[in-house]
């Protein structure tokens, strides 16, 4: 019950920077007292600027793992601790940083006290700690980034932020950016983060780089010339297989009926040669086809006009 009060009673604070409060109050205590106690402590850290909310429902320790877990989403903590000692009240207020180390630690005590004695001493014990507050806000500044053109895939520290245009809080200091979109070359740098300043970062993505048309073509003519080379050149090494090798015939190396016995044996190296170089030939020629279609492709055009879509190339 008394963390729907509680609750009811935070949601009434105006938006502000986040202190997560962590209420440890003496069971005795009627609800309606601990409400107002957790009320007093509202009051001063809205003056300091500050909106108290709670960890979670059934989170009432910050010694909980599962209550300390509420400072990973780098908000600083503060627990209230308000116990009977006989017949005084001991109140503690303890300001934590977002990495869980103690910044200060206050303790008010409220003598021979009367229930409506203790949101006065909350007051005090609070009051004396919040100054740490400022110590313990996370100090931040804006990157703004915009991108031409613009929906590119924005990364700050290696995840995913969000997309062009875009606007976001980071902790102060370097920040390894990426900016990235279909078909673009990827941009990347190190931005430095300011408290209290926007860093402003656009980029112009530009077009992976590909091949032209004019350049496939040309790589094309190229491929087709030395692969007619490289056809003729085994033409040849075919034609040339089962001569005489004329440099070496003579004397005894020719036979009674004039054949000389050392041959040309060019067939498996002719054959190769033909083979590849009609294989160069034919990439070469795809290679043509392709540049010029996509150069055609390029000169086409489009218009809307009175009469209906035209198409021009």
């Amino acid at each position: 019950m008394l963390f729907f009060v509680v609750a009811g009673l935070l949601a009434q604070a105006p938006s502000g920077e986040s202190v997560v409060l962590f209420p440890e109050l003496e069971a005795s205590l009627p609800e309606p007292v601990q409400g107002g106690l957790l009320a007093a402590a509202r009051g001063v850290l809205l003056e300091h600027g500050f909106e108290a909310t709670l960890p979670g429902e059934g989170c009432t320790a910050y010694a909980d793992p599962k209550c300390r877990e509420a400072l990973l989403l780098g908000r600083p903590g503060l627990t209230l601790e308000v116990g009977l000692q006989a017949s005084d009240y001991a109140v503690t207020a303890r300001v934590f940083a977002t990495d869980g180390s103690v910044l200060e630690t206050s303790t008010a005590l409220c003598k021979i006290c009367r229930h409506d004695e203790l949101p006065g001493t909350v007051t005090k014990a609070v009051e004396a700690v919040a100054a740490s507050l400022d110590e313990a806000r996370p100090k931040t500044g804006t990157l703004a980034v915009v991108s031409t053109p613009s929906g590119a895939t924005v990364l700050v520290d290696g995840e995913q932020a969000g997309t062009t245009p875009l606007e976001l809080e980071l902790l102060v200091g370097s920040h390894d950016i990426v900016v990235r979109a279909p078909g673009r070359e990827e941009t990347s740098e190190q931005a430095g983060i300011s408290a209290g300043e926007v860093t402003r970062r656009a980029y112009e993505l530009r077009s992976e780089a590909s091949v032209s048309p004019r350049t496939e073509i040309g790589v094309g003519w190229g491929a087709v010339a030395v692969g007619a080379v490289v056809a003729f050149s085994g033409i040849a090494m075919l034609v040339l297989d089962e001569r005489e090798i004329a440099s070496q015939c003579g004397g005894n190396d020719i036979d009674a009926d004039g054949d000389c016995r050392f041959l040309y044996d060019t067939v498996g190296v002719g054959a190769g040669l033909l083979a590849g170089g009609v294989l160069v030939s034919g990439g070469g020629g795809l290679l043509i086809w392709h540049g010029k279609r996509r150069s055609a492709r390029e000169r086409a055009t489009a218009a809307m006009t009175p009469t209906g879509l035209q198409v021009s190339f």
